[in-house]
């Protein structure tokens, strides 16, 4: 009898063990796939996915970073982007979104109570899906973008600097920043396995062989003390 009682409770036990991780699992994650190929990857397409299944209040989230790796391939093999919003009870908290190189996406939050303010993440994910990834050149390694906020003193002056606008560059020679607003940098790395490897071309030559290249989006630069243009 008390042999019985033990293995029910062993029976118990291990059923217990089993099912509750993968009910937290399912619980946390969720299923949302999204298409990996960059000619299909849309910025936009994820916010809204993600705005949805997390349920925050529309109209207080801000991007706070954002990092793209896509492989030689054309295809995304990670993406991690964070921000700040409230959730559906008004709690402040700081989400942070992954993607997988099988577009399996999965997020999770923390509570941070300090109001944080960079940039509406709708505005800058729309301007980039406009240029649109597969047009963005590949080095043979692959790229890297990565979107990043600071203030303070900055000057950016080199041939690598562009203003973003209505999906197309337009060249900048020089960009002075003083100011205690923060501002967005889009950062467009394109990678190389060999030092010798030429440039990244396209059939416009809109890029030239530049490999790193600094974006601007029009709103960030209404915040510089100083914008020239080449062009």
């Amino acid at each position: 009898m008390l042999k019985s009682i033990k293995s029910k409770l062993l029976t118990i036990i291990v059923c217990i063990l089993v099912i509750l991780p993968v009910t937290l699992l399912q619980g946390c994650t969720r299923e949302i796939t999204v298409p990996v190929e960059l000619s299909g990857f849309s910025l936009v397409n994820v916010w809204k996915l993600m705005e949805k299944a997390i349920g925050d209040q529309p109209g207080n989230e801000q991007l706070l970073s954002l990092t793209i790796f896509a492989g030689a391939d054309g295809k995304i093999s990670a993406m991690d982007y964070w921000f700040y919003g409230l959730d559906s009870k008004g709690t402040p908290k700081i989400y942070t979104v992954n993607m997988n190189s099988r577009g399996q996406l999965s997020w999770y939050a923390n509570v941070n109570k300090e109001a944080l303010f960079r940039t509406p993440p709708l505005p800058v994910f729309t301007e980039i899906d406009k240029i649109g990834f597969s047009s963005i050149p590949l080095g043979t390694d692959g790229m890297e973008i990565d979107i990043k906020f600071q203030s303070g003193n900055a000057t950016y002056a080199d041939p690598k600097l562009y203003e973003l606008k209505d999906g197309a560059l337009r060249p900048l020679k020089q960009v002075v920043f003083r100011t205690d607003n923060s501002w967005g940098t889009i950062i467009v790395d394109s990678k190389f396995k060999n030092k010798n490897d030429s440039g990244p071309t396209t059939s416009s030559g809109s890029y030239g062989s530049n490999v790193y290249q600094s974006w601007f989006l029009s709103a960030d630069l209404a915040k510089a003390e100083n914008v020239e243009y080449l062009q």
